[in-house]
């Protein structure tokens, strides 16, 4: 039986990259349309790739890689909002 994050891995896999223009054009769209209430963004640092989530509020959450990006998102989904983008 898969996961979710299985799903995710295997459509990450299977999608290519989002043009960073299209996806801010998206990003800019659901925030003016009032759709957004999460966004976040992974970096790289140092400490390897940090997942980094805000809303209008401020800073949400800093999660490392070793805390499973996907679970992070599936959580703030269910304890903040799942229009995450």
């Amino acid at each position: 039986m898969s996961t979710d994050l299985d799903i995710s891995r295997e459509l990450a896999a299977a999608i290519p990259s989002i043009d960073p223009r299209l996806y801010e054009r998206i990003a800019g769209e659901a925030e003016a349309g009032g759709l957004l209430d999460v966004a976040y963004r992974i970096v790289g640092s140092p400490f390897g790739d940090l997942l980094l989530a805000a809303s209008t509020e401020g800073l949400l959450r800093v999660a490392f890689e070793r805390e499973d990006h996907a679970a992070v998102l599936r959580r703030l989904a269910v304890d903040v909002s799942p229009r995450i983008l």
